[in-house]
């Protein structure tokens, strides 16, 4: 190692002698005494190291030739410049301002004297030959800064600026953004006071901010968010400035807001800790690698890279300074060779390294960090270069969320909500915190919090007692909506639907619930069963038309008997050749035929014609066909009484007028009625804006009361599940038709939470479980047996038929026996006036006779009075004409 400094330093000297350049080699620094940015101490600092170590400079001397100039006065910088050219200087660095940077590079231009600057310049495309920056070219930047947007996912957000200049720094971001992303734009005020325009943005519920700023607003800038709660959990702030590392953050430790920049200078890298290292004994004490901003870091690179440049030069070709007038103008000779050799030439520096466009004298290929501030310390998260954008320590997904997930072991989640059974009801009003309520929505959030490991959380109920909508008049939302948007609440959960206006202004968890838009509605009133229930099954023409083919086919077979031979049967069997044939069906025993196949009894009397037979079948099939169908109506009509539902869908509501319906106020349910492209569903939100009186009800409670009151003739539109509560506690109520939409519950979070992932995750997990559904049937279902639902079912299960429904087959009994009883009197009293004639007695004493005959149960068998009188007519016969005979023979 000894042997090869020694070579190279006897290599330099041995250029030292060659060389045409002086001993002493002057530099002119401009600078402004009104920019606290200690430029001209880098410059100062960089020579003196240069003479100092003699490493790059063997045998020469760089002479500091400092200017100090207004920063507004051109004129006054170009006159300072142009007596300094007559000294013979080398080249000019600086200056800062923009006001003054123009004169210099056109006197530099003109003279072919290099010309070194180190700040943002906005004339991005001229082509120079003697000028060179150092400050990475604006559309790197512009590259940069986009790249950073699409890797955190930015959507949408507010780009906020300082001065005019400051806005065109951005316009190559403008050009570069996709279509897709919007973005709203704001000017800090001049007065230094930026509360006003972040109340604004809290106003939009934008949680991503661009900030293109000088270095020494930003920790203003974010005390002022943080006075209007604009610096929480969900604000992202993202500077373009690259001097943010040298702030202090440690007053936003408490705060958990993502802030990112990028950073060209490395306080860490090796080039920076070997310039640091002896900068103390130099007079440099006030700088060091944590606070070094870019221009100063740039200025002292300026200065070793033009050291290099020119002993290269000179090595290449003799350079002489020599004394140039901006009187009478002419160019160096060497000014454009030197300037060659800075562009062509790779150094690295404290900047990283530096490479230069060869026509724009631009730097070009600069690396950057990506840095974030994270509990006031700074983190890098990753590197960003032309050639391959990003790359990240980490991925930047799981970053996130491990920092959300370490957040909310250490936060008390604020919940909004609203008053309203069964999701959030009031359990003790006098109790603290969340012991003062209970329902679905606080077993759920417990369910959650216990999944992610929430520090806690804590229900706040919000004024309004809404779900939240869009008010024109104030350009707000309210209620819990309200809340979540403006972040003072982190969560807000009810029976809030997942809409699509709503997820422009929030963001939704993953559904726990899903649902859709019914129809509630009082059940029709049950009519009283009537006694002669029985005869509903069949209309009253079909009863006229079954009496006809009863006795049309009475008549047929009479007729069809008295035709046909095989009818007609001997009546005595133990007479082989009868003189007469008797045939059994006579017109009485048809009708006994036909009314016993009709009750499906039968009778003793069967036919034995094919003819008859036939006609027997056919009546046999008709009336199994007629039974069959009369007891399966018959089960219906007794165990179900008739009830008028003429309402049977939506659509039967928009095309009738007599009962009115009507939707919650301002909730999703009119929304999408409104929205709708369906011809009925707009038929019926005209409708229900039009019907006086206002059909419209500030609660579901309220529409639930109204269905209840108006009993039919007012029908309220609401989501199935709070239906489904209500019907299972008011057996007066019924869902008609099935769901109009298909839509979901979710949890709000404000936009582009960190949290909201978790949320989603935990919503998923216990819906697998099958949790919410068990905490859905706690809150929904009546458990002591006294539900709707429980005491519909046991109907079901065991249907009793009262005296209501069967009371009028008892009376046809009772009827038909009576009918029968007296018949049976009025052919007794027949038969007692026929035995009253023949056994010469009176009516009377004959109905006496039998009377005491039916009451005697003891007697079985009664004597045939009409033998009896035979006998005794032929008795008295024979006794007459024994008396005859024996007075003839007496005469005889």
């Amino acid at each position: 190692m000894g042997l090869r400094k020694w070579v190279v330093t006897a290599f330099l000297l041995l250029l030292h002698h060659i060389s045409a350049l002086p001993q002493n080699i002057h530099i002119a620094g401009v600078f402004h005494r009104d920019v606290d940015d200690y430029q001209d101490v880098a410059f100062s600092c960089a020579i003196d190291r240069l003479n100092e170590e003699q490493k790059l400079l063997p045998g020469y001397r760089l002479v500091p030739e400092v200017i100090y100039v207004p920063s507004h006065d051109s004129y006054a910088t170009g006159r300072q410049v142009c007596n300094r050219t007559q000294s013979g200087i080398a080249a000019v660095f600086g200056p800062q301002s923009p006001n003054s940077k123009g004169i210099v590079s056109s006197i530099c231009e003109m003279l072919k004297l290099p010309n070194i600057q180190t700040n943002w310049d906005m004339n991005v495309n001229l082509e120079s030959s003697s000028t060179l920056n150092l400050h990475p070219h604006p559309d790197l930047l512009a590259k940069a800064i986009v790249d950073v947007i699409k890797y955190m996912e930015w959507k949408s957000f507010a780009i906020i600026y300082q001065t005019h200049e400051s806005l065109m720094k951005l316009q190559e971001v403008f050009k570069s953004l996709d279509k897709s992303v919007t973005t709203s734009v704001y000017q800090l005020a001049e007065d230094g006071d930026y509360r006003a325009m972040f109340k604004t943005l809290s106003k939009t519920s934008q949680t991503h901010m661009l900030i293109e700023c000088d270095t020494d607003h930003i920790v203003d800038i974010l005390r002022h968010a943080r006075d209007v709660n604009m610096l929480g959990d969900y604000e992202n702030y993202l500077f373009t400035c690259l001097d943010a590392h040298t702030l202090n953050y440690i007053e936003f430790q408490p705060f958990m807001t993502n802030i990112t920049f990028l950073r060209l200078i490395n306080p860490s890298s090796p080039e920076m800790q070997d310039a640091m290292r002896d900068w103390d004994t130099r007079g440099c004490r006030h700088l060091s690698s944590e606070n070094m901003k870019v221009e100063t870091a740039l200025m002292y690179d300026a200065v070793s890279m033009f050291a290099t440049s020119l002993i290269r030069a000179d090595a290449s070709e003799p350079i002489e300074t020599e004394s140039l007038s901006c009187v009478r103008p002419q160019a160096w000779s060497h000014g454009e060779h030197v300037s060659q050799y800075m562009k062509m030439f790779k150094f690295m520096g404290l900047s990283g390294e530096l490479t230069f466009d060869v026509k724009t004298g631009r730097r070009k290929d600069i690396t950057l960090e990506l840095m974030e501030v994270s509990h006031a310390k700074l983190r890098k998260i990753g590197n960003w270069s032309i050639s391959s954008g990003i790359t990240q320590e980490k991925d930047y997904g799981e970053q996130v969320s491990q920092e959300a997930k370490l957040m909310m072991q250490n936060k008390t989640f604020s919940v909004a909500s609203k008053i309203g059974a069964p999701y959030l009801d009031w359990k003790n009003r006098s109790a603290s915190g969340n012991d003062r309520f209970e329902g679905f929505s606080l077993d759920l959030i417990d369910a959650i919090a216990k999944h992610n490991h929430f520090k806690s959380y804590e229900f706040v109920i919000v004024p309004d007692n809404q779900n939240g909508m869009y008010v024109k008049e104030t350009g707000q939302w309210n209620g819990i909506m309200g809340e979540v948007i403006n972040r003072r609440a982190d969560m807000g959960i009810c029976d809030l639907t997942i809409t699509y206006s709503r997820g422009l202004v929030v963001d939704f968890s993953a559904p726990f619930m899903n649902l859709g838009i019914s129809i509630l509605l009082t059940k029709p009133s049950k009519e009283d069963p009537e006694m002669f229930s029985f005869f509903f099954p069949f209309s009253f023409d079909v009863w006229i038309y079954m009496a006809t083919a009863f006795l049309g086919v009475t008549l047929i077979l009479f007729v069809l008997c008295r035709i046909t031979p095989h009818e007609w049967d001997n009546p005595n069997p133990m007479e082989e050749d009868p003189e007469e044939l008797e045939n059994t069906f006579n017109l009485m025993n048809c009708l006994w035929f036909s009314i016993g196949s009709l009750m499906a009894q039968g009778c003793d009397l069967l036919p034995r014609a094919v003819s008859t037979r036939l006609a027997a079948g056919m009546w046999w099939f008709f009336t199994l066909i007629i039974t069959s169908s009369y007891t399966a109506n018959l089960a219906a009509f007794l165990t179900n009484s008739r009830m008028d539902d003429t309402i049977k869908s939506a659509e039967d509501l928009a095309d009738q007028t007599t009962v009115k319906f009507g939707s919650l106020r301002g909730g999703s349910t009119g929304q999408f009625f409104e929205s709708s492209n369906y011809t009925v569903y707009q038929r019926i939100s005209a409708m229900m804006k039009q019907t006086k009186p206002d059909v419209f009800t500030s609660t579901n409670q309220e529409g639930v009361d109204r269905v209840l009151k108006e009993k039919g003739k007012y029908a309220f539109f609401m989501e199935s599940t709070s239906i489904e509560y209500e019907t299972e506690r008011n057996c007066e109520l019924t869902q008609i038709n099935g769901l109009l939409d298909s839509k979901g519950y979710g949890i709000a979070l404000p936009f582009n939470s960190p949290y909201r992932t978790f949320v989603s995750e935990a919503v998923l997990k216990l819906s697998e479980t099958g949790k919410i559904k068990e905490i859905k049937d706690k809150w929904w279902l009546v458990k002591d047996g006294t539900g709707c639902s429980q005491m519909e079912k046991e109907e079901e299960n065991a249907d009793e038929l009262t005296m209501a429904n069967v009371g009028g087959v008892f009376l046809v009994l009772m009827v038909g026996c009576f009918a029968a009883f007296l018949v049976a009197i009025l052919e007794m009293l027949w038969n007692c006036r026929k035995i009253a004639v023949e056994e010469k007695i009176t009516p009377c004493e004959a109905l006496v006779s039998e009377l005491k005959f039916a009451v005697n149960l003891s007697q079985k068998t009664k004597p045939n009075r009409k033998k009896k009188s035979e006998k005794s007519g032929s008795s008295a016969s024979s006794s007459i004409s024994g008396s005859v005979l024996v007075e003839t023979n007496h005469k005889e």
